[in-house]
């Protein structure tokens, strides 16, 4: 999941960041039943894990799902 965008240079631009809040309590505020209801619904289980952690495994799926669409 990305969380601050980046510019040619390789550096976030600071007028360009969203927010200031850490990412779980601005997910917290924005994801509402109304609007996202899909996403307000796993929102606790996608809370719940470790980010860091699973990032390598998850990662290495989505690039496995790609070569498989390539190839």
């Amino acid at each position: 999941m990305l969380t601050e965008t980046v510019g040619l240079s390789g550096v976030p631009d600071p007028s360009d960041l969203e927010r200031a809040e850490p990412v779980v309590a601005w997910f917290q505020r924005s994801v509402t039943a109304d609007g996202l209801p899909s996403l307000h619904r796993v929102l606790p289980s996608l809370l719940d894990g470790d980010c860091l952690q699973d990032f390598e495994a998850q990662l290495d799926l989505v690039i496995g799902g790609l070569r498989a669409s390539a190839g």
